[in-house]
């Protein structure tokens, strides 16, 4: 069983920069509050804890975006590159929960998979966080795998394996992560903890695609033509102000060696994307 929502406004969660919208993903699967240590909820509650509510999964880190036939690519695929974003900030803060100074070990554990009906695709990509020379964080959307859903029975089949199996793999990966937060936060008293999102010498770049959104980016740039803007809140701890570069966007070329880096745990598990699902969808 799946801990997962739907269509949930990610309310509580830090903003990368003033006036961008909170996230609402299509579909995500998270962990159970009660599974993460309180100590870790408290310190990583702006990073991990979607809602105000208690009682909704936390720690998201498998988030669907879906797209109808009359909806744009562009923006499913910039609304992808944010949900994987909040995502793998909220891997990045268990990674490191306790550490002094954050690790980057240039490791994707985000899973975000997109569907347009309007062309039967789907895509399963992967976030991962990096350090820019700059010393600022930068988040990258790879995509792994793409099905035309539509095609044949096989290729159906295929896409729907591949989908089934990531959940089961992020699942794994933010277990593992949760398991050594809880750990540290066991073993260390509370103003020994650490938020790297919140460290002085840790500012978050934002990149897309080579295209920059300013610190100000209204919610527009994440919405539809005609769609309204979701109402925000600003709850949870606020983020630091921060540069004017988002997300980047990386193609499906793997010869990137900090591409090769970063898709290892996802790679070493390749068979999932190709065999069968292991359990009935």
């Amino acid at each position: 069983m799946f801990n997962s929502e739907a269509d949930k406004l990610f309310n509580n969660l830090a903003k990368f920069a003033p006036g961008v919208a909170d996230a609402k993903p299509d579909g995500y699967d998270g962990a159970r509050p009660a599974e993460i240590d309180l100590a870790v909820r408290r310190t990583l509650n702006g990073y991990i804890i979607p809602f105000t509510s208690e009682h909704l999964p936390a720690a998201p880190n498998n988030l669907t975006e879906v797209k109808g036939p009359s909806g744009r690519s562009d923006v499913l695929r910039r609304q992808a590159m944010y949900a994987g974003g909040v995502g793998a900030r909220g891997m990045f803060e268990l990674q490191n929960y306790g550490n002094e100074t954050p690790v980057y070990d240039g490791n994707a554990y985000t899973i975000v998979p997109t569907y347009h009906s309007g062309e039967g695709s789907l895509r399963v990509c992967a976030t991962h966080p990096r350090q820019s020379a700059a010393g600022q964080t930068e988040y990258h959307m790879t995509q792994l795998r793409s099905y035309a859903m539509t095609d044949t029975s096989e290729s159906f089949r295929h896409g729907a394996a591949a989908l089934r199996n990531s959940r089961d793999l992020s699942r794994e990966q933010r277990d593992h992560f949760i398991a050594s937060a809880n750990a540290a936060a066991r073993r260390l008293p509370p103003v020994a903890t650490f938020s790297s999102a919140t460290a002085s010498g840790s500012p978050v770049s934002f990149r897309t695609g080579g295209a920059s959104f300013e610190s100000n980016t209204s919610t527009e740039e994440f919405l539809p033509e005609g769609e309204e803007p979701y109402k925000r809140q600003r709850k949870g701890p606020q983020q630091r102000r921060v540069s004017p570069e988002a997300f980047k966007a990386v193609g499906g070329n793997y010869g990137n060696d900090d591409r090769q880096q970063a898709l290892r745990p996802l790679l070493s598990h390749w068979a999932l994307f190709q065999a069968p699902s292991r359990e009935p969808l």
